[in-house]
């Protein structure tokens, strides 16, 4: 695990965490348990994760990997299609 964050969303405190695998895992923190489907990125590690609530209440969750790309998902519990960003690193 390389990076954690949390949040809170309309439901339940949530954390994150990113791995080496390219993966963001939502966790409810209550109970430990895993929250919907590892988001997905690329196979480089992931450096750093960001939380937040959206305008609706539902969660934000932010993901920057070492190959300097973000990505962005509403609602781990259901991902969608993320969006993604190279940023300037080098």
């Amino acid at each position: 695990m390389h990076a954690v964050a949390a949040a809170r969303s309309r439901e339940r405190v949530v954390a994150l965490s990113g791995g080496a695998d390219g993966t963001v895992r939502a966790w409810d923190v209550a109970t430990g348990a895993a929250v919907g489907r590892p988001m997905a990125g690329p196979a480089c590690a992931i450096v750093a994760v960001a939380a937040g609530p959206g305008a609706g209440g539902e969660l934000l969750a932010v993901a920057g990997d070492q190959e300097g790309m973000v990505r962005t998902w509403t609602s781990p519990a259901a991902p969608l299609a993320p969006r993604t960003r190279r940023t300037g690193a080098g």
